[in-house]
C-alpha cells in the first residue's frame, strides 16, 4: 500500500453535515470580513490620495512663478548660444546635402547661397 492510497482513505471519512455547515459559515463571515477591510481600506487610500493632490496643487501654485522667472532668465541667457548653433548647423547642411532633410525635420533654415559681404564703394 502506498502513500497516497493512505491518504485518499483518511480524507474520503464521511462528515456529518452539521461539521460541514459550520465550517461554510466560519469561511462566509471570513470573506465577508475581509470584504469590508478591503473596502476601508480602499477608502482610507482613496482620502490620502486626495489630501496629497490637494496639498501638491497648493505647492506648485506657490512654486509656479519662481520657476517660470528662472526658466525665463535661462533662456534669455543662453538664446545667443542657441542662434550661433542653429546658424552653425544651417552652415553645415548647405555644404553638405545629406544632412538636410535632417534640418528640415526640426525647422533649422538652411541658407540658400554662402553669405557674403558687399564691398562699399
Amino acid at each position: 500500500m502506498n502513500e497516497f492510497e493512505t491518504l485518499k482513505t483518511d480524507a474520503s471519512e464521511p462528515q456529518d453535515a452539521d461539521a460541514l455547515n459550520r465550517q461554510y459559515a466560519a469561511l462566509e463571515r471570513q470573506t465577508t470580513l475581509l470584504q469590508a477591510a478591503l473596502v476601508v481600506l480602499s477608502c482610507a487610500l482613496c482620502v490620502f490620495i486626495g489630501i496629497q493632490w490637494k496639498q501638491s496643487r497648493s505647492e506648485l501654485g506657490n512654486v509656479r512663478p519662481g520657476a517660470s522667472q528662472i526658466i525665463q532668465n535661462y533662456f534669455q541667457r543662453e538664446k545667443p548660444v542657441i542662434d550661433t548653433l542653429q546658424s552653425r548647423l544651417g552652415e553645415f547642411g548647405r555644404t553638405n546635402p545629406d544632412f538636410r532633410p535632417i534640418l528640415a525635420r526640426y525647422g533649422v533654415p538652411v541658407p540658400s547661397a554662402p553669405a557674403t559681404a558687399t564691398p562699399k564703394k
